[in-house]
């Protein structure tokens, strides 16, 4: 029983870190794109952040 509850957990760990991986690319990906193409909005400061939220 003990055995099988710690290959169900390798098993779990291994398809979560495959997701982060995934989840990492996808993240890189997109940053590269963004800053590929809108490097202007993102240098720009954050018009959103908690104080001058609804003040655009």
């Amino acid at each position: 029983m003990l055995k099988e509850l710690k290959e169900k957990h390798d098993e779990e760990m291994n398809l979560m870190k495959q997701n982060q991986d995934k989840l990492l690319s996808e993240l890189s990906f997109i940053r590269k794109f963004m800053y590929k193409h809108f490097p202007m909005e993102l240098s720009m400061p954050q018009k959103f952040n908690g104080s001058s939220f609804g003040q655009v």
